[in-house]
């Protein structure tokens, strides 16, 4: 439905909503309208949003406890025994994990010492090579 608005002396075309219609992209309309809202439908989207702020609510309230994990880092990583343990050069698994080869050998010789973010890192390619190289080379 077109509609002719006018502003300041102009004429403007506009689109108006049909009434009773959600114009809802890349989502499926789920639910039903709550009071009030007469013809708009709640999405499944919306719908997780609210009961997601539910739980958070509880959660804050002391009514509901939420799980959580806590990941210890270990302080100190040998790099070294684990390129080792993949049986890798340097130049190998630097290569292979995108890893600066300079880098690799300053931790290696302990004149540096990897970050929080690059242990965590380090620890997954301990435990599961396989899945590290699978992911990067994807």
């Amino acid at each position: 439905m077109i509609a002719l608005k006018e502003t300041r002396g102009k004429r403007e075309k506009t689109r108006r909503k049909r009434p009773g219609r959600l114009a809802v992209r890349g989502r499926a309309r789920v639910g039903v309208a709550r009071p009030g809202q007469a013809g708009k439908e709640r999405t499944r989207f919306g719908l997780e949003l609210e009961e997601s702020a539910r739980h958070i609510l509880a959660h804050l309230e002391g009514k509901e406890k939420l799980p959580f994990r806590h990941v210890v880092l270990p302080d100190e990583v040998d790099v070294k025994v684990i390129r080792k343990q993949a049986r890798m050069s340097q130049a190998e698994f630097a290569r292979a994990f995108c890893i600066n080869p300079r880098t690799l050998q300053e931790w290696e010789q302990g004149r540096r010492k990897p970050d929080a973010t690059t242990r965590a890192y380090l620890a997954v390619i301990a435990k599961n090579r396989k899945a590290v190289l699978k992911a990067l080379a994807g």
